[in-house]
Formats: C-alpha cells, structure tokens, sequence
C-alpha cells in the first residue's frame, strides 16, 4: 500500500454490512498527494458544492421546522382555552 496522509481518502473502498445487517459508512482510505489528479480536485469540488446544499437545505428546513412548531403550540393553546371555557360553561 502507497503512503498516505492525513485527511485524504480513497473512495474505491466497497460499504460494509454492520451485524444488524444495515449498511455502514465505507472506511475512509486515505490517497497519497501524488494520486490527486484533475478527476480527484473536481469529484471534491462537486461533493463540497452538494454538501454545502445539503447543509443549506437543512437549515432552511430545521427555520421552517421550528416556525410550524410554534404556530401549532399556539393553537393548541387556543384549543386549550376553548376546551376550559366550555368545561365552565358546562359545569363539566
């Protein structure tokens, strides 16, 4: 095996299957320097590009999670109070 630095993987690596069956993260195999091609730098621009997406994506998602949180604690609230004020009209 060539050596390797830190912080650099190879991705011919194949996913392991973990005891329960499920499929696990491959294990990274780190590339040496003199392996980083062309090829290498624009497969890691475009990973970096769908990460920063993904990460974007989830944020956006996590503000739209927590507004829909809030408007529904608010109408349970409402409800609440409804509920309350029919038990005392009702006597119930």
């Amino acid at each position: 095996m060539d050596s390797l630095t830190a912080g650099e993987y190879d991705s011919e690596d194949s996913q392991c299957m973990s005891a329960s069956g499920r499929q696990t993260r491959k294990q990274r195999q780190f590339i040496p320097e003199f392996k980083k091609d062309d090829q290498y730098w624009n497969k890691r621009k475009k990973n970096n590009e769908a990460a920063k997406r993904s990460r974007e994506k989830r944020r956006i998602n996590d503000i739209q999670m927590g507004q829909r949180i809030m408007e529904l604690t608010q109408e349970k609230d409402e409800l609440q109070r409804e509920v309350d004020a029919l038990k005392r009209k009702f006597g119930l």
